[in-house]
C-alpha cells in the first residue's frame, strides 16, 4: 500500500504511473491519494491525464459512499479519498482502543488539513469564472466605502483629515479614526474567507495608532454576542460591517452608518496617542 497526501499542489510526473509500478503486479495493492473534500471528484481527471502522459490508461472511475473514488489497474487499486472521512475513521478506532497518542496526532492532522483547505489555492470552477455577478457585487461594495467614510466624517462620527485610501494584496479601503483609535475600513477578503459574514470590515491594529487592545476591551460584549460582532486577531480588533441583504443602496448605507455610530459610542473611552500615525501597509491594513 502507498498513501500520498495532497492538498492543492499539482501531480508530479511520477503520479500515479510510477507509484503504481512500485506495487506488486502479481497481487493486490493499493495506491491511495488523500485530498481536500473539494478536490475529491476533480482529482481523477488529473490522474487520468498524468497517467496518459506516462503511457498508462486508467479505467473509468467508480465511487464508494460518496467519500471515495477508485478504479482497478490490473490487480492494483487506485483510489482517492478526502481527509475528513479518513480522520473520522482513525479517530473512531483510536477512541475505541483508548489510544490517546493517536487521537492527538489525528487532531493535529485535522488542524493542518483545515488550515491548508482554508489558505491553499482552490481551483476555480467555470461557473465561478464566468459569473459576472461576482465582480459586479465586489465593485458595488467597494463603491460603498468612500460614501460611508465621507458620511461618517461629515457627521463627526469619524475623523479623516490627513488619512488616505490605502490598499494591499487582499483588500482595498481607507484609514479613518474613531474616537482615539485608528482604523482601516474596507474590503478585506481574508477575514471574509475566514469568518464569513461579509466582505466589509473595519480593523484596529495592535499598533500605537490602532489601539487594538483598548478597542477589544471597549467592544468586549461583541466578542461573545450572538451573532459575534467582533474578533480578536492576534491583538487587533477585527469588526465586520454587516451589509443588509435584499435592500437598496440607500438602506445599506444607512445601516452601515448606524453600525459606525454604535461603534463610536463604545470607543469614546479609548484615548489616542499624540503623534501616532497609521502604519504603512505591507500585507495587512493594521
Amino acid at each position: 500500500m502507498l498513501i500520498e497526501n495532497k492538498f492543492w499542489a499539482g501531480l508530479t510526473s511520477n503520479q500515479p504511473a510510477a507509484y503504481l509500478e512500485r506495487l506488486p503486479k502479481d497481487g493486490p495493492g493499493l495506491l491511495l491519494f488523500v485530498v481536500p473534500p473539494r478536490r475529491l471528484h476533480t482529482m481523477w481527471p488529473d490522474l487520468v491525464t498524468s497517467a496518459a502522459g506516462a503511457g498508462l490508461q486508467l479505467p473509468s472511475v467508480s465511487s464508494y459512499d460518496g467519500n471515495m473514488v477508485w478504479g482497478q489497474v490490473g490487480r492494483r487499486t487506485l483510489a482517492v479519498t478526502s481527509w475528513q472521512p479518513l480522520l473520522d475513521r482513525i479517530e473512531a478506532e483510536a477512541r475505541a482502543a483508548g489510544e490517546a497518542a493517536i487521537l492527538s496526532d489525528a487532531a493535529q492532522l485535522r488542524g493542518l488539513s483545515e488550515q491548508m483547505d482554508a489558505t491553499g489555492y482552490v481551483p476555480a470552477t467555470l461557473e465561478e469564472l464566468t459569473n459576472t455577478e461576482v465582480p459586479r457585487r465586489l465593485i458595488a461594495v467597494a463603491d460603498l466605502i468612500p460614501e460611508l467614510c465621507d458620511r461618517a466624517i461629515a457627521a463627526g462620527v469619524a475623523y479623516g483629515k490627513g488619512l488616505r485610501p490605502t490598499h494591499f494584496w487582499h483588500g482595498a479601503g481607507r484609514y479613518i479614526q474613531i474616537g482615539g483609535a485608528g482604523g482601516w475600513l474596507g474590503l478585506e477578503h481574508r477575514f471574509w474567507a475566514k469568518y464569513g459574514i461579509g466582505p466589509l470590515w473595519i480593523t484596529f491594529g495592535a499598533s500605537v495608532w490602532g489601539r487594538g487592545t483598548a478597542v477589544l476591551n471597549a467592544v468586549a460584549p461583541w466578542l461573545s454576542s450572538n451573532p459575534v460582532r467582533a474578533f480578536d486577531a492576534d491583538g487587533a480588533a477585527v469588526i465586520p460591517l454587516r451589509i443588509t441583504p435584499y435592500v437598496t443602496k440607500d438602506v445599506v448605507l444607512a445601516d452601515l452608518f448606524t453600525q459606525l455610530v454604535e461603534l463610536q459610542g463604545l470607543l469614546k473611552s479609548v484615548q489616542g496617542v499624540v503623534g501616532a500615525v497609521p502604519p504603512e501597509p505591507v500585507e495587512a491594513p493594521a
